[in-house]
């Protein structure tokens, strides 16, 4: 069978992945309440984990608008990830964030 480890779990630190379908980190241009939603559809359909994000983590990252993630440090951060991370979890998927700064966009 081709792919045949695709379905079976695999072991992330201390935590086990229900499979090797991984969502990848991707600007969706969407407001954060509906991308919850958007993440835990990739879960209802199988993934096993998606990554969140990209999550700019200082002001200089460069990324910004209103559908954006807000751009504040990581800390500030934690309560959507963690709203997200127990969203996604229901259905049986985990979650990891992609922390981002694409090089300092402040200065001209």
């Amino acid at each position: 069978m081709q792919f045949e480890n695709l379905f079976s779990p695999i072991k992330l630190g201390t935590r086990t992945v229900r499979n090797r379908i991984i969502f990848p980190s991707h600007g969706v241009g969407i407001p954060y309440p509906e991308y919850i939603g958007y993440q835990v559809a990739r879960a209802k359909g199988g993934c096993g984990l998606n990554l969140i994000g990209p999550c700019p983590i200082h002001h200089s990252a460069g990324l910004g608008g209103e559908n954006s993630h807000p751009i504040m440090p990581p800390e500030a951060q934690i309560p959507r990830w963690r709203e997200m991370a127990q969203a996604v979890h229901q259905y049986g998927a985990l979650v990891l964030v992609q922390l981002w700064h694409a090089g300092d966009k402040s200065e001209g």
